[in-house]
């Protein structure tokens, strides 16, 4: 079964070009509202046409802006050289930009730097966690002489049988 994709590319002129792409299926991409711009000519806002998604695309623009400020305050940082970690930080501060907005639903008073701290600390005091082993000596000449010779069974000696 074939079926139809209807993209739909609209481009006009604003303050800047503006271009959008969209595979919405219905009439109303070219549906007008208006919108007020300021005219230097008369020296006062002026009413002009503008199609229905320009308009609805600026008034859900202002989440993804908060997003965005909001996750670019306490990103999380992490240097490597492989390709991937850029795209893990953004999930990983996407995450908790995302959760602190639904945690500030119950609580109107917690800051975000607040929330990633309580978030870090409790990933830290998990019981769960396991706790880092010490380092093991890679050779025997590591090992400080007083514990080597103290014959108190600290490193393993492989035998032969």
């Amino acid at each position: 079964m074939l079926q139809r994709i209807l993209i739909t590319l609209l481009r006009r002129k604003d303050s800047s070009q503006v271009t959008l792409v969209t595979n919405v299926l219905d009439e109303s991409i070219l549906g007008k509202s208006i919108c007020l711009r300021w005219n230097r000519e008369s020296r006062k806002k002026v009413s002009i046409p503008q199609p229905s998604r320009v308009q609805e695309y600026n008034h859900h623009m202002e989440g993804v802006d908060f997003f965005d400020n909001q996750r670019s305050l306490y990103r999380i940082r992490i240097r490597s050289k492989k390709w991937y970690w850029p795209m893990i930080r953004l999930c990983l501060n996407g995450a908790v930009v995302n959760m602190w907005i639904l945690y500030r639903q119950l609580n109107n008073n917690a800051s975000l730097l607040e929330f990633t701290r309580r978030i870090a600390l409790s990933i830290l005091t998990s019981p769960n966690t396991e706790k880092p082993r010490g380092l093991r000596p890679r050779f025997l000449s590591q090992v400080q002489e007083d514990i080597s010779f103290d014959h108190a069974g600290h490193m393993i000696d492989v035998q032969s049988t």
